[in-house]
């Protein structure tokens, strides 16, 4: 979002830049000095620097037990971390294409998708999910109209009312 922010004020479509990039391999230089510009709005927005020092304190080479918490904390990827390290020189490059090689690899083996309808169910929010089901009950909302609340079709309303009382009930 941080780095749409920059595109916008910049008055640059983001759609024409991943053009660029995808199709020619490269950017020119206007456009990769814009892109680093995106980025590094984007990567102060959501890991403020002097927040991060701070978080920094205590932590030693190789820093690899601190990515997973440092994400976590500020609810970013483990790579948006390690790029951190290595902007502050923490790290090399090498050893940021090696992991974040490695973060990839194991994506790909991992043959997870997640669960759909848990993602869709933790995106809407329990109490508003409750809320749209509430007005089903009552009939005051028919099931396309549910499902049109819920921007979901509606064949996967009983997904989410199956997430939603699912993750309602203790383990």
């Amino acid at each position: 979002m941080a780095k749409k922010l920059g595109f916008h004020t910049l008055g640059v479509q983001p759609a024409v830049l991943r053009w660029a990039r995808e199709s020619q391999g490269y950017l020119p230089k206007r456009e990769q000095g814009i892109e680093r510009f995106c980025n590094a709005l984007a990567a102060e927005t959501l890991v403020p620097s002097a927040d991060f020092e701070n978080q920094l304190t205590g932590i030693s080479a190789p820093y690899d037990d601190a990515v997973v918490p440092l994400a976590r904390r500020y609810h970013v990827s483990r790579e948006s971390i390690l790029r951190r390290f290595l902007d502050r020189g923490l790290i090399d490059q090498h050893r940021y294409e090696a992991r974040v090689k490695q973060w990839a690899a194991e994506t790909e083996t991992s043959g997870s998708g997640g669960d759909y309808y848990s993602t869709q169910a933790t995106y809407l929010g329990e109490s508003y999910m409750r809320l749209v089901f509430a007005k089903h009950y009552q009939g005051r909302l028919t099931i396309e109209q549910t499902a049109d609340y819920l921007g979901v079709r509606t064949r996967s309303v009983s997904g989410l009312e199956e997430a939603l009382l699912r993750n309602a009930l203790p383990a």
